[in-house]
């Protein structure tokens, strides 16, 4: 019964928050949607943060874990970033405002992605990334890295963003990146562009 009731008001909250971020999250109207006493939002919660760092674990969903995981696999670097763009790719399938509330909630609420529970699981995949940068012989300084990682998500969010666009724009010829073969070409194509930029700078 515990988990129904976090279940649910983490469930609601995180529409409010893709549709409205932090500032839109107001207690009583989430308590109103959720269909709940407001005094079980306490309960559970204690306060609004740690409502919102609920829903960030729920959005991030083990991505860093997975993200490791292909890191350590023996295959050529730039397939390994094909996967990692892949993984990130079905995720934004799956929760079609999240790039535009991660960057909108890092301009507004800087202070709260940096309090966030999970970002030293962050920094670990970061210096991760490095190491195997490193191993394939690549550059692995902390700007390269952060370079890979900041080219990596505008060149999967914003076309992605995008999509409904060019779909309505082009609506005969245009094949949108939902449909088969497109993610994974996709993410191909910008595991290509990065390994270019990488090589590069070597």
């Amino acid at each position: 019964m515990k988990e129904d009731v976090k279940g649910k008001i983490l469930k609601v909250a995180t529409n409010i928050l893709l549709e409205k971020g932090y500032s839109g999250l107001k207690m009583q109207a989430l308590a109103d949607e959720a269909q709940i006493n407001k005094g079980l939002l306490h309960y559970y919660f204690k306060n609004k943060q740690n409502i919102y760092y609920g829903v960030l674990e729920i959005l991030v969903d083990n991505i860093y874990l997975h993200i490791r995981s292909v890191l350590d696999l023996d295959i050529p670097f730039e397939e390994r970033l094909a996967k990692i763009a892949l993984l990130y790719l079905d995720r934004l399938e799956k929760i079609p405002g999240l790039p535009t509330f991660i960057v909108g909630e890092i301009c507004r609420n800087p202070e709260l992605a940096n309090n966030f529970p999970l970002a030293q699981e962050f920094v670990s995949t970061l210096i991760f990334l490095s190491e195997k940068l490193g191993e394939a012989h690549l550059p692995n300084g902390r700007e390269e890295v952060m370079s890979l990682i900041t080219n990596m998500m505008s060149l999967l969010a914003f076309p992605y963003m995008m999509d409904p666009l060019k779909q309505k724009i082009f609506p005969q010829s245009h094949k949108g990146l939902s449909e088969e073969g497109q993610k994974e070409q996709r993410a191909k194509e910008v595991a290509a562009m990065v390994m270019f930029n990488l090589k590069s700078k070597a």
